[in-house]
């Protein structure tokens, strides 16, 4: 799924995450549902059977589905009328007999109304009425997420999957999107009536309709139907624009195996882009200028990763987003090589560090806030969660990662997975425990802030550098991570290694076999595949940064320059070596203490300190740290 109002994501007000999927009490297997909509007066009138089967362990009395802003008219449970509640989005369905563990039963509702959007600003989920009537399967500022309960009773939850068996009642002379195969096209008293049959398990939010004035616009692939509804005054178009949509299939299927369901969908309406499996609702801004492209793909990606293997609970959106985003590389890579996945996978990890960090802050990607200025979908998930994948295929290589990712489809393909059966399929096809990597890069916040220093020595001893984290460790790791160094040589050579950060502080690298003398220039991590911040400086033999013999010493301060709007964001980083009492004071121009930043007791190790709010006009600044009658000073500037 892709919005295209970014910052308007970030002003969503939530009144708190709260798991509000569904009831895991039953398994709901299929839904058989029939819809009129009367689109001039926005109202539906719906008759739903619900199949499902008691799976709690223990005999049920009653059920509960979710259905939101609609009346419900009559529950039959068989054949009979039964009693119901219906409050606050949760329709209560009263039994006439207990229901035994394992076992079957259907239920049938009659409801009507206006289906409803989710509430809030920007409101983006649920369902839309107007010239194209449509659904769309999740909100970003809603607790619960899925929003099928606008529109349809359900268990709605990403866990429950099932089939469906959905026909819609239109006005004539519209047609109906849906997801599955389109069986029968009829013509009834009160419309036309669109009948869609999706016989492969499908997670509730990725049912969907939309209704409009529509062309049908027929190709295929390798047998595999590509329907497109698109407006029929543009029509013309469809097939020219959506031309690359074969190319897309040959490396998705290339990369990631067969493509699983029956057909490959796209329907133009108002907002989007949505993954809703087989039928994807494509923007109408996107569609028409030159042919379909990023989106699209990505689009298209979730039909494997969100639809054929979805996310057992919403906590773990970014085994689909972040699929997704790195799926858009993999497109770039089949159209172009290496060089164009590269600079794909470059392009999200700098949207992830320049733009996406800035607005929504550091957060881990499982089970990620929902609270502004993060979202039920925040960016993070896609950038950082496409970012994390380049990182992995980049140390797992080709053969184990996508030998992987195939096992990985296969083993939860029309199920649910989490963050954890990921981990186990890549651990199993790397033959090597990649826990390391998930707890850094999934389960916690942040990057790597890399120091590097080069010793300048003219020597014929061997080559060294040295690479500092520096990063407040109250709140992010150091990073243990595989980082590629080339070195370039006065010859002409170019010599590449691949050293292992154990994710410490401070370590140095010494190249035996390359004299110091004979290097011209170094790269480290030249492909850029690593989601990093990265400085160079360099230090004579004599110069080398060595602990301090007052067992103190005041490290680099980041970032130096530092405009004023960034203030917050600066840290002063000290390193202890043994337990101290230390003052840490920033002094003006003038000699003048403008800010004390910590007084008392350290303990041996790395510590980071932040000028917070207080505002430092533009200028030269010293930081002092004293210990008694030793110290040392370093100097900032701030600029607008």
């Amino acid at each position: 799924m892709r919005r295209f109002t970014f910052l308007v994501i970030l002003s969503f007000a939530l009144s708190g995450f709260a798991p509000a999927f569904g009831q895991s009490d039953i398994d709901v297997t299929h839904y058989k549902a029939e819809l009129f909509f009367d689109i001039g007066a926005q109202k539906l009138e719906g008759q739903a059977e619900i199949s499902f089967r008691n799976v709690s362990g223990n005999p049920l009395a009653a059920v509960s589905l979710d259905l939101r802003d609609l009346t419900v008219s009559n529950v039959e449970v068989g054949a009979s009328q039964t009693s119901f509640t219906h409050t606050d989005g949760h329709l209560r369905v009263t039994l006439s007999s207990p229901l035994a563990d394992r076992d079957s039963i259907v239920v049938r509702v009659d409801y009507n109304g206006k289906a409803t959007s989710e509430a809030g600003p920007s409101s983006w989920g649920g369902c839309f009425w107007g010239p194209t009537t449509f659904s769309m399967g999740v909100g970003f500022n809603a607790p619960y997420v899925s929003m099928t309960r606008h529109w349809l009773p359900s268990n709605d939850m990403p866990s429950d999957k099932a089939t469906f068996d959905l026909a819609y009642i239109v006005p004539s002379g519209f047609a109906a999107a849906g997801t599955g195969v389109l069986t029968d096209v009829t013509t009834v008293a009160r419309g036309t009536r669109y009948h869609w049959v999706e016989g492969h398990p499908t997670a509730t939010y990725l049912v969907t309709y939309a209704i409009s004035n529509y062309a049908l616009i027929h190709d295929s692939w390798n047998s595999i139907p590509l329907q497109y509804f698109v407006p029929r005054a543009d029509s013309v178009h469809a097939q020219s624009y959506f031309s690359t949509v074969p190319e897309m299939m040959v490396a998705f299927t290339n990369a990631f195996g067969a493509y699983p369901f029956d057909k490959v969908g796209y329907c133009i309406t108002p907002i989007g882009a949505m993954e809703h499996q087989t039928m994807i609702s494509y923007p109408t801004s996107l569609y028409g200028n030159g042919t379909a492209g990023t989106t699209a793909a990505h689009e298209l990606a979730h039909q494997w990763w969100g639809d054929w293997v979805s996310v057992q609970d919403f906590k773990e959106a970014w085994l689909s987003e972040g699929f997704a985003t790195f799926s858009e590389a993999i497109y770039a890579e089949h159209l172009g090589g290496l060089s164009q996945y590269y600079q794909s996978a470059r392009q999200f990890i700098s949207t992830y560090r320049n733009q996406v960090e800035y607005y929504e802050g550091l957060f881990p990607l499982y089970d990620f806030p929902r609270t502004p200025p993060s979202s039920n979908y925040p960016q993070t998930i896609y950038a950082k969660g496409g970012a994390v994948l380049v990182m992995l295929r980049h140390i797992m290589g080709d053969e184990s990662f996508f030998n992987g990712l195939r096992s990985y489809g296969l083993k939860y393909g029309y199920g649910n997975a989490t963050t954890a059966n990921f981990q186990a399929e890549m651990e199993t096809a790397y033959g090597k425990s990649l826990s390391w990597f998930f707890d850094e890069w999934v389960f916690k916040a942040g990057y790597p802030n890399y120091t590097v220093q080069k010793v300048e020595d003219n020597s014929s001893q061997p080559f060294r550098l040295r690479i500092l984290q520096i990063q407040d460790t109250m709140k992010i790791p150091y990073f243990r991570m595989p980082v590629d160094i080339w070195l370039y040589l006065k010859s002409g050579d170019t010599l590449r290694f691949t050293i292992e950060n154990q994710g410490v502080g401070e370590e140095e690298f010494s190249f035996p076999s390359v004299p110091a003398n004979s290097v011209q220039s170094y790269s480290i991590d030249p492909l850029g595949v690593i989601l990093k911040n990265i400085r160079y400086r360099s230090v004579s033999v004599e110069q080398e940064i060595r602990s301090d013999p007052h067992g103190f010493q005041l490290n680099h301060t980041f970032p130096n320059p530092v405009r004023r709007s960034d203030l917050s964001h600066m840290t002063i980083q000290v390193t202890v070596q043994i337990p101290v009492q230390v003052n840490l004071e920033i002094f003006d121009s003038l000699g003048r203490s403008i800010q004390e930043l910590y007084s008392g007791r350290l303990e041996p190790g790395r510590h980071a300190f932040h000028p917070g709010d207080k505002t430092l006009s533009s200028g030269v600044y010293t930081i002092h740290l004293r210990s008694g009658k030793s110290g040392t000073v370093q100097q900032f500037v701030v600029f607008d």
